[in-house]
């Protein structure tokens, strides 16, 4: 486990931009597929509130901070991730969805599988301009939404760790996106729980990342038709 504050942006998004070539997923029937399941803790977490400092009138004063909600130890919107899987269960056809909503973007952290599509939505009243980057600079979406109700769908290209912004002056408005090579990813529950089934059985390394507490790698051996476990801690 490698502490959070080590890391510049650029270089935890590394950690998922693999320099090996992102695996040509291939989705077909599982035999005797297992699952894997835990609960990420660790901490301290970060309650607390953000200042609006544009457009109060919409979004209120303040806004949550959503960048550490750890709660009896247990870290909600980890990112869990099976690596090196080419070949399983269909992906969900259904696109992502980030919504500027009251001034935040919603959800503040979800994962994806690269080649889906994701929707951006504006349920505000006023101009949001959603810019999302992956690798930290590189953008792969940049899209204006001034009118409330409008959505507007992009695809997701490229596998790889994507911070989202508003570049309409709501400087405080953040969400992540990890885009995988395959269907096999999760994010944790307010409670730290997480669950992947219909897994091809084997052994995997399995990531773990979250934008404050930091990422950790370990190794997993799924059965056939077993139910694996798999704790993890992340600490500043």
């Amino acid at each position: 486990m490698k502490n959070a504050s080590r890391f510049t942006m650029g270089a935890i998004a590394a950690l998922f931009l693999a320099a090996s070539p992102a695996l040509a997923y291939e989705a077909a029937d599982v035999k005797d597929g297992g699952s894997l399941s835990g609960t990420i803790t660790g901490g301290p977490g970060k309650a607390g509130t953000i200042k609006v400092t544009k457009n109060d009138d919409v979004c209120g004063k303040m806004v949550a901070d959503e960048s550490s909600k750890v709660k009896d130890n247990k870290i909600e919107g980890a990112v869990v991730t099976i690596q090196g899987i080419a070949k399983g269960k269909k992906a969900d056809t259904k696109p992502a969805v980030i919504d500027n909503a009251q001034c935040v973007f919603v959800p503040h952290v979800q994962a994806a599988m690269v080649g889906s599509k994701i929707d951006i939505k504006n349920s505000d009243p006023i101009l949001h301009n959603s810019h999302a980057y992956i690798g930290g600079k590189i953008t792969t979406f940049n899209v204006a939404l001034p009118n409330k109700g409008q959505k507007v769908t992009k695809p997701l290209k490229k596998a790889g760790l994507m911070n989202v912004k508003c570049d309409a002056g709501h400087t405080w408005m953040k969400a992540w996106i990890v885009v995988h090579d395959s269907p096999y990813y999760a994010v944790t529950d307010a409670k730290g729980s997480f669950k992947i089934d219909n897994v091809p059985p084997g052994k995997y390394k399995v990531k773990v990342w979250h934008e404050t507490l930091g990422e950790t790698e370990k190794e997993v051996t799924i059965a056939a038709k077993g139910a694996a476990k798999l704790d993890a801690a992340l600490k500043k």
